[in-house]
């Protein structure tokens, strides 16, 4: 029940529909609401005894007036007690005049004090029929929310620093891959492959060379020879590359 009017108040402010926390969020802090609360309770307390105060006058006025038209209407000199007792009330009461002008001064006051209030309000500023129809949540509420605001402010900060120990931890692992690489210099896969796709090619270009192949080894007393007159590639023991002519695999020493 309390969601959906405050739904709907929020509808009448033409917020956009927004969950509750969004809402509490575009509420006025807690010490603007109560002192706009006050204020506007002050204001009808001051409207309301501005009124009192005017119809008394005009009630006092007929009153007078009344008396006045009675005592032009006798005949004697004598002043009747009971008019002397009138008098005297009215003489309490005061100077009806006097009492509105200083109520509408007080009124005019806790006017220009009212709109400084509304002023302060910025954005969330509303007509005051708007702002009396909002409902002031429960201290108990307020309490809550802070506790639930204190809560995720040590959960974000939780959080934080748990984060910031893994970028620590990346950072250090990062180094330390830095260095494997840099003391022992490891082969990659995509090495690995372009060295087997480099001695796939070699193999087939030598298939394909239509250059005769070279006689047989001489044999000798230490085993076989390798042909002297045969040109020997440029092995640097790491690479399948060839810099020279190819040198079959039964050729190696």
């Amino acid at each position: 029940m309390l969601q959906a009017k405050v739904k709907a108040l929020a509808v009448e402010l033409d917020w956009p529909a927004e969950d509750e926390a969004a809402v509490v969020r575009r509420l006025p802090a807690p010490a603007w609401r109560e002192r706009t609360a006050e204020l506007i309770r002050q204001h009808q307390a001051l409207q309301h005894a501005v009124e009192k105060a005017r119809h008394e006058r005009d009630a006092q006025a007929q009153n007078l007036s009344q008396w006045q038209a009675q005592l032009q209407s006798l005949a004697s000199d004598g002043i009747d007690p009971a008019l002397s007792d009138l008098l005297e009330q009215a003489r309490r009461l005061g100077d009806p005049d006097t009492q509105s002008d200083a109520l509408a001064s007080e009124r005019q006051r806790l006017d220009a004090a009212l709109e400084a209030t509304l002023a302060g309000m910025g954005p969330w500023r509303q007509p005051i029929d708007r702002l009396q129809a909002m409902l002031v949540p429960e201290a108990s509420q307020v309490d809550a929310l802070r506790v639930q605001q204190h809560d995720d402010a040590r959960a974000l900060q939780a959080r934080q620093e748990a984060l910031q120990k893994k970028i620590q931890d990346i950072q250090q692992q990062e180094q330390a891959l830095l260095q494997l690489v840099r003391h022992h210099q490891p082969v990659s896969r995509e090495d690995v492959a372009q060295a087997r796709r480099q001695r796939d090619d070699d193999w087939q270009a030598i298939k394909a060379d239509p250059t005769p192949c070279p006689p047989g080894p001489v044999h000798s007393r230490h085993g076989f020879m390798k042909p002297t007159h045969w040109p020997m590639p440029a092995w640097n023991g790491r690479s399948t590359k060839r810099t020279g002519s190819p040198m079959p695999t039964s050729w190696k020493s």
